[in-house]
């Protein structure tokens, strides 16, 4: 057999947790699969540990969960993984399956997200009610990274979740994990938007011109990344001709149209006749 995601020959088989794991890039293959070893009988604790399908008794236990190998404490004389990070860690996936419809997310982005899961619940448990709080971090944190930079505000409306809790859990997690989370550009907004909003390459160019100018300027590049994209593309949509209302930009980038409106007129009377005329 092979791993049909890298394609590599080197497969484990965890025959107490009945797994099926690639050892170059951790896709659990098969799970639940059926042990066809003889059933035994165990009379004394030393005969457990010794014949029981598991390794030989060590300091520490790892299992192959999702996309990272959790490692575990042993309790007493037993050789299995921990019960309570199982329950967690399905718990978690759960709460994946859920978001990911809801978000529309790839296959990469949810492997990326439970390696993140797997990775903070073998430090910290997760209950319940922390759960979806701590599943919508590590897809956030995930997204980041992959480049696909939805506004925070957006993110979390559309999960309905807190922002208060999410952002304590979020800093958490980077915390624990020590994993360094990719910041989005107001260039990286734009491009994002003005797809949602299906505007042209040319509205895309003449908002990246406008953005550019700010910046040899050096002013107000320190705002929101998100509220100066929106702001920028209601700029250029109106040079074009595409103009897009503010209600519908603002909702597009998780913003108000109060913010959009200042950060509107701080780029107007920035940029000189000249400038706009150069970068229309």
């Amino acid at each position: 057999m092979r791993c049909p995601n890298c394609g590599s020959s080197d497969l484990a088989y965890f025959e107490d947790s009945g797994i099926l794991v690639c050892e170059k890039c951790g896709l659990v293959i098969e799970e639940n699969t059926l042990s066809t070893e003889e059933e035994r009988r165990y009379f004394s604790s030393q005969e457990k540990i010794i014949f029981k399908r598991v390794t030989t008794p060590k300091q520490q236990v790892y299992l192959t969960a999702g996309q990272y190998t959790i490692r575990t404490k042993i309790n007493n004389d037993k050789s299995f993984y921990n019960n309570r990070l199982q329950r967690d860690l399905n718990t978690c996936r759960d709460y994946i399956r859920d978001f990911g419809g809801k978000l529309r997310l790839p296959d990469n982005i949810k492997h990326e997200s439970l390696r993140i899961i797997a990775k903070y619940i073998s430090k910290k448990h997760v209950t319940k009610k922390d759960a979806p709080y701590v599943v919508s971090a590590a897809i956030f944190i995930a997204l980041r990274n992959s480049g696909n930079y939805r506004p925070l505000d957006r993110f979390l409306r559309d999960l309905g979740l807190s922002k208060k809790k999410f952002s304590k859990i979020y800093r958490n997690i980077r915390e624990l994990v020590k994993i360094d989370v990719k910041l989005p550009s107001a260039e990286d907004y734009v491009y994002m938007f003005a797809k949602d909003l299906q505007l042209s390459s040319t509205c895309i160019k003449i908002a990246i011109d406008i953005l550019k100018r700010i910046k040899i300027l050096g002013s107000i590049m320190t705002k929101n990344a998100a509220s100066l994209a929106a702001a920028t593309i209601y700029y250029a949509s109106i040079i074009t001709g595409e103009k897009r209302s503010r209600r519908r930009i603002a909702e597009v980038a998780a913003t108000t149209e109060s913010t959009i409106k200042n950060r509107y007129n701080e780029i107007v009377s920035i940029l000189s006749p000249n400038d706009v005329a150069r970068i229309s």
